[in-house]
């Protein structure tokens, strides 16, 4: 089958095939940068170090890391990504090092953000993180995170 694509980018999520409308849901690139917090205090991150793609972390005791809200991820993507719709995902890859078995690395949900999943990450480790933009709409951007691997 050989797919052909006209018109403009805003139309690109209905795909025309001989009659057939094909949904694409768009996924954003994960940044190349990475994050690096050698500080052994709680943080409060920002829009851009989660979409950093990945954010290391090194301390040697439980830590409470308070996401960025729904808000300024959406503003975020919005001003380096395009126009963000519902739907928009992107992966954060979270690798704490140096962390003992009885010290924790815990994220604190922000306006707008709801956690499905472990939001706690035990001893020296590594999880990723779904992200997925769930409302656009000025004043109640919502975004929904997903712990695909928590404790690898």
């Amino acid at each position: 089958m050989t797919v052909t694509i006209t018109g403009t980018t805003s139309n690109l999520n209905k795909l025309e095939t001989s009659g057939t409308y094909i949904s694409a849901v768009p996924v954003f690139k994960i940044y190349s940068g990475i994050s690096n917090l050698i500080t052994g205090s709680s943080h409060n991150m920002t829009a851009a170090e989660v979409l950093a793609g990945c954010y290391t972390r090194t301390d040697t005791g439980s830590l409470n890391d308070t996401l960025p809200t729904a808000a300024s991820i959406v503003s975020q993507l919005n001003s380096t990504q395009g126009t963000v719709a519902v739907g928009d995902s992107f992966e954060l890859n979270v690798i704490r090092t140096a962390g003992s078995t009885s010290s924790a690395l815990n994220f604190t949900t922000n306006t707008g953000i709801s956690f499905n999943g472990r939001n706690r990450f035990a001893g020296s480790r590594c999880s990723q993180l779904q992200f997925i933009v769930t409302n656009v709409s000025s004043g109640s951007e919502a975004v929904s995170i997903y712990s695909i691997h928590g404790n690898l």
